[in-house]
């Protein structure tokens, strides 16, 4: 059964304006010795990594290290700005991430009498397979995981059967598989 990912508190400060992310081509190619290149894609949803930005002030900071430290290395639901926010017509909307790297922390404001301010960098994937559902999911019917009697929610696969939307049927097989509805 899928679990939810937690919410990122909304009382730790959001991410700077300053994102960035790498929607990695999910494409293995083959060279031949005469002729072109075989090329076949690895994933149907791109693998996206996401470079993120905090800056808060030291007292947050001490807050926000915290919940990272116990939390932000497993998923977790995040607000940013992105496709999912303009297909839902919002400014920021959850996307479902985790940290990936270390932590980079830099000190830009202090001056001995005002309070400390920090920017703070990491790495994120961002999984775009529970985000942004397959659009062609939404024809035909559905192979679900488990049997009839006691289907995963989590295993839902779009398409039919005999074409299914993705390339890997997580239970049973395109031909057999556990449970139609």
């Amino acid at each position: 059964m899928a679990t939810v990912a937690r919410a990122y508190p909304a009382t730790l400060p959001c991410p700077a304006v300053s994102l960035s992310g790498t929607a990695a081509a999910a494409v293995l190619r083959t060279p031949f010795d005469s002729g072109l290149s075989r090329q076949r894609r690895t994933h149907r949803r791109l693998p996206t990594l996401l470079q993120l930005e905090w800056l808060m002030d030291q007292k947050k900071l001490a807050t926000w290290m915290s919940w990272v430290n116990d939390h932000a290395w497993e998923w977790f639901q995040l607000k940013l700005p992105g496709e999912l926010a303009g297909a839902h017509n919002e400014q920021t909307w959850p996307h479902t991430v985790r940290f990936t790297s270390d932590l980079e922390k830099e000190l830009i404001a202090y001056d001995g009498k005002m309070v400390p301010f920090w920017r703070v960098s990491v790495q994120a994937e961002w999984n775009r397979a529970i985000d942004v559902p397959h659009v062609a999911a939404l024809r035909d019917s559905w192979i679900i995981g488990g049997s009839a009697t006691a289907p995963e929610s989590e295993d839902v696969i779009g398409g039919t059967a005999d074409i299914p939307e993705i390339e890997v049927i997580i239970a049973g097989t395109a031909t057999a598989p556990n449970a139609i509805v």
